[in-house]
C-alpha cells in the first residue's frame, strides 16, 4: 500500500489525508525543499504500518474536513426536502378538501419551522419519553401540536387510516433491530392515509449522526471505538458503555432493505454523488411529484 507523505527540511513526516492530496494534485512538480529536492515523496508501507497510519489520526483529520461541507449539504437538502413535503401536504389537503391531521413519529415542534403549518389542523408528536420532545415541549403557541408518549412500532391506540399523513424524519434507523423496523413500517402504513418516512442511506460513505467516514460499514466494536473520533465534541469523551450503546442503537438501511419495508410507496432518493437518504412516500392516488 502506498501513502503520500510530506518531508520538511528536518526530515519530519506528515501523512496527508485524501482531501489534502486533492489540493496538492499538482504539488509534486511545484513543491521543493530549499535544497531543490522533491518535497513530496511516495513511501511504501507494510500492511501493519498502513493500518496504523489510517487509524485515529487520519480518520479525525478526514472527518474534520468532511464535517465542514457536510453541514452545508445537510442544510441544502433539508430545505429542498421541506419544499417537497410542503407540496405533498398541499396536494393532500386539496384532495381531502380540508386541512389535514398529521402523526409525526419521533418528531419535534421546531422541525416544522422548515415545512410550515399551512393546510394542517393538528400535528400529533409521538416520542418514547417527554425528554425526546426537546426544549420546546409544552410551549405550543399555535395550538396545533399535541404531545403523546408512545412506541412508533406499536400503535394500537390508533385506528386504521386515522391520520391523513404519517410522518417520520430519520427515526426508523433508531427504533432497534430489523423486526422493530418492520413493525414501525407496518404500523405507519396502517394508520396513515398518506405517508412520508425518511431515513439516511447506508450507501452514503459518511455516517450522518457522528459525521465520520465509513464508520457504519464496520462491525459494532469498531463503530463503538470510532465514535470517540467524531468531529462533534459531544461524542469524544463518552465512556465505552455509552459508545457501545450508541453504536448498537443505530441501524442504517440500504435502498433494497428500505424498499422491502415500504413496497407500495414511491421512493424519493437524495443524492450527493452517492445516495444520501431515502424517503418512502404514499398518497391515496399516488399522485406524487418527484
Amino acid at each position: 500500500m502506498l501513502i503520500w507523505v510530506r518531508h520538511d527540511g528536518n526530515c519530519n513526516e506528515e501523512r496527508l489525508n485524501p482531501p489534502a492530496l486533492g489540493r496538492l494534485e499538482t504539488g509534486l512538480s511545484a513543491a521543493h525543499t530549499r535544497s531543490g529536492e522533491p518535497h513530496l515523496l511516495m513511501a511504501p508501507f507494510s500492511h501493519e504500518q498502513s493500518r496504523a497510519i489510517l487509524g485515529r489520526g487520519m480518520v479525525r483529520k478526514l472527518s474534520r474536513e468532511i464535517d465542514m461541507g457536510f453541514n452545508q449539504s445537510v442544510n441544502r437538502f433539508r430545505a429542498r426536502r421541506g419544499r417537497l413535503l410542503r407540496q405533498q401536504i398541499v396536494d393532500l389537503s386539496a384532495y381531502l378538501g380540508r386541512d389535514i391531521i398529521v402523526l409525526d413519529l419521533g418528531g419535534r415542534m421546531d422541525y416544522w419551522d422548515n415545512v410550515g403549518l399551512d393546510n394542517i389542523s393538528r400535528i400529533e408528536l409521538l416520542n418514547t419519553s417527554l425528554e425526546e420532545f426537546g426544549p420546546d415541549t409544552g410551549n405550543d403557541g399555535s395550538g396545533i401540536f399535541r404531545e403523546v408518549v408512545g412506541d412508533a412500532c406499536c400503535l394500537p391506540q390508533y385506528k386504521d387510516k386515522s391520520f391523513d399523513l404519517v410522518h417520520s424524519n430519520s427515526v426508523i434507523e433508531h427504533v432497534g433491530d430489523w423486526k422493530r423496523m418492520r413493525a414501525m413500517a407496518v404500523e405507519s402504513q396502517r394508520v396513515g392515509v398518506s405517508g412520508w418516512i425518511q431515513t439516511p442511506a447506508w450507501e452514503f460513505p459518511v455516517e450522518p449522526h457522528f459525521h465520520l467516514p465509513f464508520m457504519h460499514w464496520f462491525e459494532t466494536p469498531v463503530r463503538s471505538k470510532m465514535i470517540s473520533w467524531s468531529p462533534l465534541d459531544a461524542y469524544r469523551e463518552l465512556d465505552l458503555d455509552t459508545r457501545r450503546s450508541l453504536a448498537e442503537s443505530i441501524n442504517l438501511v440500504s435502498k433494497r432493505e428500505f424498499r422491502a419495508l415500504f413496497p407500495d410507496s414511491m421512493m424519493h432518493v437524495e443524492r450527493l454523488i452517492f445516495a444520501k437518504s431515502y424517503t418512502a412516500r404514499w398518497m391515496p392516488l399516488q399522485s406524487l411529484a418527484a
